[in-house]
């Protein structure tokens, strides 16, 4: 009974319940993965019971209970003697190399092999290693027999990276034959980094004629890295052996190297919202309206006080970086099968394993629905998106009538009342648009990315980049930008039929004013069409930032786009109309068992998400007629401002905080003296491209790293499918969008809606940052532009007039003929 109790071995099956204090750290790990259907080799644990009691260590007695552990097995069979130690493997440290390991251990020698094993936790350097990590001197210890497997090649899988942070990689190192020389590092491995899918992004290859791990395939190594972190719970280092046929598990263990971080900031959420930098007055009036009032405001509303206590964003050198430990507790809310890996990529790389097994809080979700519903009139996932066009239209009416207004007619309390109207509309628009964009845009995308992965062949394995599926979500009828952007392509059309214009837009390098075109034959239908449209769409611009003019302010930011297609003869290459995925989805669902009710949900769903999706779009139309007004009021009380002496220039007041322009105007401050300082923080931060993440202080990436470009290929985001081939246009700002010309192929930091109406003219599109959810990705899937997004250093390494290859598909940009090259050869 005491040995049935307390056994000294048990066999490494999924009849076997994990447990470290009685198999060691490695042990647990290899039952837990052999209960979730990995290969692991056959063999079994001799428990830490044996090796505690008297007998354990005597030679006699642990050769018979090592007859009955494996008598079931040839005794030609040659073995594997690992340690497996209580505090071996675990997620504070490996131990790994501390403890001796044996291979082909003939049966005969088994029990002196498992003895050294023990007797190697005495050894100077494993009694170093505990002392640094303040381990007992004496531990618990099991030691695992495995039968040894035939290796063609063998290494070790990361399943995220193990050095880099902030790169969502799989590492796989190998060497032909057995992994030992490998491990004690005597031999130099042939190496590869692969996406989740995947994608290969490097290769560093130690054999001449062809790399060991290609026998195994990147496919099999990315689906293993997935499952085996899905399994674990958390960033796994796997070694791994390959026979020929089949990829057998020989130990996993946890990422140790990956501490977890005090303080993480992503760039991730900002490149999807807030792209561009950003001033001191924009960020402090902005934010607060987004920190309070949408965030802050849903979760109060929500009654998720646990969201409360977490800062969502801040502002590091010029740009917005969210917090993802707001994301990682939200996701709490989520079902664990709706927290797809297309959906964790505000999360670190080394978090998303963890952040997919968090405990799910069905109270908690079903509670915040119904003080939602009863708090809040707007709220409710199937009817708010019908009340945009309606919210939209209330905007228009209040705020459209005074844009053209002379504001120095208005007396100071008058002009104030103004900015505080603003104000008020400002928190108001974040308070109904945060359940479109808050509660409603992200859960609809997760419904039916699981519809697909679970009732329709396009699942994660069958479309591992999401092309489908975002497709599937882009919805034929396009979205204001979209239409706006077809306002514009006709107005060039018109400007085309001018006399003389498209031969003066060819010949001379300065594009013609609206003064100069009314001097031309024939431009007074093109003019009179001009100025409606600004009637109508003046109040939109490049950017949401306040300082920086909207079209009404600087008609040529909009002109200079509608000649830059009438140089282009009209061929509008791109028709933000395409083909709708909807009916061969639909009608697949249809086809499978209990299609009859499944087609209606998922039809629902579609369109829901479909119509959040366009909502997220649609309300920044009038967000900019508040930003448009606010930004004219702020303009005059830095006109007052200016006159009294209080600020030396009128744009210094976009570098003071919101509270500093409130006091200078009430007259609690007096001066600000480091407004110039901040102006030129500001400047500098606007021309550099901010680093994706910051972890506990340090950036990430630190550097351009020659991973991100190999040959001439530089890696990012597939955010719309396709292929283009053409000539690289880099610009860095919506000004220089004049100079691009059809065919060409933009190369940008980030786009916003100002930037949008070339997409009927470019072939593909390349930007520094965001995701799928960008703004540039958005409208590109629209146009039917291959696209690649999160491109790091692309305006940098990219320049004008270089031939590019734009694969949206796997999201890599070739550069095939470099300017920079042809630069160095004439030199």
């Amino acid at each position: 009974m005491k040995i049935f109790s307390k056994p000294f071995w048990l066999p490494v099956s999924r009849r076997t319940k994990p447990s470290t204090l009685i198999q060691g750290g490695k042990g647990a790990n290899l039952v837990r993965m052999a209960r979730a259907g990995f290969r692991v080799p056959p063999g079994v644990i001799l428990t830490t019971h044996l090796f505690s009691c008297s007998k354990g260590r005597d030679a006699a007695f642990l050769k018979k209970i090592i007859a009955r552990a494996v008598g079931s097995f040839s005794p030609n069979t040659l073995w594997a003697v690992r340690s497996s130690a209580v505090a071996e493997d675990g997620e504070n440290a490996s131990f790994a190399g501390q403890h001796d390991t044996f291979l082909n251990t003939p049966y005969k020698e088994l029990a002196d092999r498992v003895l050294d094993c023990l007797e190697s936790a005495h050894s100077s350097h494993a009694t170093t290693y505990r002392d640094r990590l303040e381990a007992p001197v004496e531990m618990s210890m099991a030691v695992v027999l495995q039968v040894m497997v035939k290796a063609r090649c063998a290494g070790v899988l990361f399943t995220r990276h193990p050095v880099r942070p902030d790169v969502n990689r799989i590492v796989v190192e190998g060497i032909p034959g057995l992994g030992e020389d490998l491990v004690s590092g005597r031999t130099t491995p042939d190496r590869i980094e692969l996406s989740r899918s995947g994608k290969r992004f490097s290769t560093v290859s130690q054999t001449r004629n062809n790399l060991c791990l290609d026998g195994v395939g990147d496919a099999l190594f990315a689906a293993t890295a997935r499952t085996v972190e899905k399994a674990m719970g958390s960033p796994q280092d796997v070694e791994w052996a390959f026979d020929g046929e089949n990829l057998w598990m020989l130990q996993t263990r946890p990422i140790t190297t990956l501490k977890r971080p005090t303080k993480v900031w992503t760039r991730s959420w900002g490149d999807e919202f807030w792209a561009e930098a950003t001033t001191d007055l924009q960020y402090t009036l902005m934010g607060r309206w987004i920190r309070e009032d949408y965030i802050r405001g849903l979760g109060r509303m929500s009654g998720w006080d646990f969201l409360a206590r977490v800062e969502p964003f801040e502002r590091i050198h010029s740009h917005v970086y969210f917090n993802p430990e707001y994301m990682r507790r939200l996701l709490t809310l989520v079902p664990p099968a709706f927290r797809m890996e297309r959906f964790l990529s505000w999360m670190p790389p080394y978090w998303r394993a963890e952040v997919a097994s968090l405990e799910f809080r069905p109270g908690t979700f079903i509670v915040s629905q119904i003080r939602s519903s009863l708090k809040d009139k707007n709220s409710g996932m199937f009817t708010h998106y019908k009340k945009l066009p309606l919210y939209m239209e209330e905007i228009r009416k209040k705020l459209s009538p005074g844009l053209n207004q002379d504001l120095s007619e208005l007396d100071d309390k008058a002009l104030w009342d103004r900015f505080l109207q603003n104000d008020r509309m400002g928190r108001k628009h974040f308070r109904f648009v945060r359940w479109g964009l808050g509660s409603y845009l992200v859960p609809t995308r997760m419904l039916c990315a699981w519809i697909s992965e679970y009732w329709t062949s396009h699942t994660r394995e069958s479309d591992p980049e999401g092309h489908f599926f975002e497709m599937l979500l882009t919805s034929p009828l396009g979205n204001l930008t979209t239409q706006v952007n077809s306002e514009i392509q006709a107005l060039s059309a018109a400007a085309a039929k001018i006399t003389g214009l498209v031969a003066r837009l060819l010949c001379e390098a300065d594009l013609p004013s609206l003064e100069d075109m009314a001097a031309m034959p024939g431009s007074a239908g093109f003019l009179q069409e001009f100025h409606e449209f600004i009637g109508r769409h003046g109040h939109r611009g490049s950017s949401r930032e306040v300082h920086l003019p909207r079209w009404m302010d600087d008609p040529a930011l909009v002109l200079n786009t509608v000649l830059a297609f009438a140089a282009s003869d009209q061929k509008f290459q791109n028709d933000p109309r395409h083909g709708d995925l909807k009916d061969s989805w639909v009608k697949e669902i249809s086809l499978r068992p209990g299609g009859w009710w499944k087609k209606p949900v998922a039809e629902r769903i579609l369109t829901l998400a479909r119509e959040y999706t366009i909502y997220r779009e649609n309300q920044r139309y009038a967000l900019d007629y508040i930003l448009t007004d606010m930004r004219h009021v702020i303009l005059e009380i830095a006109r007052r401002l200016t006159a009294r002496g209080v600020l030396s220039r009128e744009d210094d007041v976009f570098f003071a905080t919101y509270e500093e322009m409130e006091g200078l105007w009430q007259g609690a401050l007096s001066k600000i003296h480091d407004l110039d300082e901040r102006r030129g923080c500001f400047n500098k931060d606007s021309l550099r491209l901010p680093p994706e993440w910051i972890i506990d202080g340090e950036s990430y990436p630190q550097s351009l790293d020659i991973q991100d470009m190999q040959e001439g290929l530089l890696v990012g985001t597939p955010a719309s499918p396709g292929v283009a081939r053409g000539m690289a246009r880099v610009v860095m700002r919506v000004e220089e969008l004049r100079h691009v010309r059809q065919g060409e192929i933009l190369v940008a930091p980030n786009t916003d809606s100002g930037w949008t109406p070339v997409f009927g003219l470019i072939s593909g599109l390349v930007v520094q940052t965001g995701g799928m959810l960008s703004h540039a990705a958005i409208v590109a899937r629209e146009y039917g532009i291959p696209a690649a997004t999160g491109v790091n250093n692309a305006c940098r390494i990219i320049r004008t007039n270089d031939m590019l290859e734009v694969n949206g598909h796997n999201g890599t940009v070739a550069i095939e003929h470099s300017t920079r090259e042809l630069q160095a050869r004439a030199v």
